[in-house]
């Protein structure tokens, strides 16, 4: 298996690849019920998504490749309260910004994905809204992480995710996802020391996943310091308390 960064050329196979990992995934069959009869239409919304992250500064899209064929894909955002924070897509300049931006702006343009449901979709917008409290100023966004179902279970998955890891580790910073998939996708991440801090809750999509961090040990030691600092103060503004009151009595 190799992995590496996706280029333009891979977007078709990529696209593929998604329809076939997430075709029967929960919160991707019911954002997208009509997907078996509308397939172009679920396959173009990968495209458009996957062309959008390809011009983006903060993206990195990984693939791993098997056999001669795209097996995996990864994208990772570096985002956070304070917005894009790293450029990690080295292929980004001031053309891909601006065709990027032209993107943007033919978005409404495009021709209406028939195999989506809007009401899913606006709820799952809503639910993301609603997790920004969790969010920190900075972190690497697992935003997405998809297997062939021949290649599960074989460590594909395993490989795109330690790299975002390595990666995090590297710049001291936290890393997130919310887990859509099944419950085996949820133990991968525990087995590599990943925690549950939210859950992801959509009622008409009758879905329930649990948002997941890593940190980094410089990030856990920085964040147990906080803790202790707090504690301390704490601890101190009692003992004065008690001892100003010893006093007055």
């Amino acid at each position: 298996m190799h992995l590496r960064p996706a280029h333009r050329r891979d977007i078709p196979a990529i696209s593929l690849l998604c329809t076939q990992a997430f075709a029967t995934e929960p919160l991707f069959t019911a954002r997208h019920p009509y997907r078996q009869q509308h397939a172009d239409d679920f396959r173009r919304a990968f495209s458009r998504s996957l062309h959008t992250h390809l011009l983006s500064r903060n993206t990195l899209i990984l693939v791993v490749e098997a056999v001669g064929q795209v097996v995996g894909v990864a994208v990772w955002i570096a985002d956070g309260t304070t917005g894009p924070w790293l450029e990690m897509n080295t292929g980004c300049g001031i053309l891909t910004d601006l065709e990027r931006y032209f993107l943007h702006l033919t978005t409404p343009l495009q021709p209406t994905d028939r195999s989506m449901s809007p009401a899913v979709s606006s709820e799952l917008t809503r639910a993301f809204t609603a997790l920004s409290t969790l969010v920190p100023a900075r972190r690497l966004h697992l935003a997405l992480l998809g297997v062939h179902p021949e290649w599960q279970r074989r460590g594909v998955g395993r490989l795109m995710v330690e790299e975002g890891m390595r990666i995090a580790a590297e710049e001291g910073v936290p890393v997130m996802l919310e887990a859509t998939g099944s419950p085996d996708r949820s133990g991968l991440y525990r087995k590599l020391g990943w925690r549950d801090v939210g859950e992801l809750v959509l009622e008409q999509a009758k879905h329930r996943g649990p948002v997941m961090r890593w940190d980094p040990p410089i990030v856990e030691g920085m964040e147990r310091k906080e803790r202790e600092k707090g504690e301390k103060g704490e601890k101190r503004e009692k003992e004065v308390w008690d001892l100003f009151g010893a006093v007055v009595v």
